[in-house]
C-alpha cells in the first residue's frame, strides 16, 4: 500500500489510500503435477460436528438377547405335530412339556411358548378325537353283522 506523502496545506485531513488490487486465482494444476490437499483429518462434518460415532450413545456390541431355546422348541414340536403322521402325538406332547417349562425360565420368548402350548394342546385334541372315532367306528362295526361262530365247540 503506498500512501501520498502529507501535503502541508491539508495537514488535518486523512490521506486518500489507493485500492489494492484483486488477488489472481492460482492456476490449475497441470498435467502430471499434485494438487495441494488438506489432511482429512482436519476437516469437520456438515455443520461443525463431529464424525461418527456421536458422543452419548452406548456401544451396540454390549448387548446380549436373551435366551429363547425352550420357547422356539416348544413352537417347533408342536407344529411338527401336524407334519408328522404317527409321531405327531408325540411331538406335540414334547412341545407342551418345553412350552411349560420355557413359561417359567424364559419370560422374554412369550409369543413363542404360547404358540407351543397352544397349537400342541390343539393338535393333542386332534388325535384324541381320532381316536375317538377309530374307536367308535371299530365297535360299531365289529357289533354289527353276523358272525360264523355258534358257540358250540365243533
Amino acid at each position: 500500500m503506498s500512501q501520498v506523502p502529507p501535503d502541508p496545506q491539508h495537514a488535518g485531513e486523512p490521506t486518500p489510500i489507493e485500492p489494492t488490487p484483486a488477488p489472481t486465482p492460482a492456476a490449475p494444476p497441470q498435467y502430471g503435477q499434485y494438487a495441494p490437499q488438506q489432511p482429512p483429518y482436519q476437516q469437520q462434518g456438515a455443520y461443525g460436528q463431529p464424525g461418527y460415532p456421536q458422543p452419548g450413545y452406548p456401544p451396540a456390541y454390549g448387548y446380549q438377547a436373551p435366551p429363547r431355546g425352550l420357547s422356539i422348541a416348544s413352537m417347533v414340536l408342536s407344529l411338527a405335530g401336524f407334519i408328522v403322521p404317527y409321531l405327531g402325538f408325540l411331538s406335540a406332547i414334547a412341545g407342551l412339556v418345553t412350552g411349560y417349562l420355557a413359561r417359567r425360565r424364559e419370560p422374554a420368548g412369550k409369543g413363542f411358548w404360547l404358540t407351543g402350548i397352544i397349537v400342541g394342546w390343539v393338535v393333542v385334541g386332534f388325535y384324541l378325537l381320532a381316536a375317538i372315532i377309530v374307536i367308535i367306528v371299530v365297535a360299531v362295526s365289529s357289533g354289527s353283522g353276523s358272525s360264523s361262530y355258534s358257540g358250540t365247540g365243533v
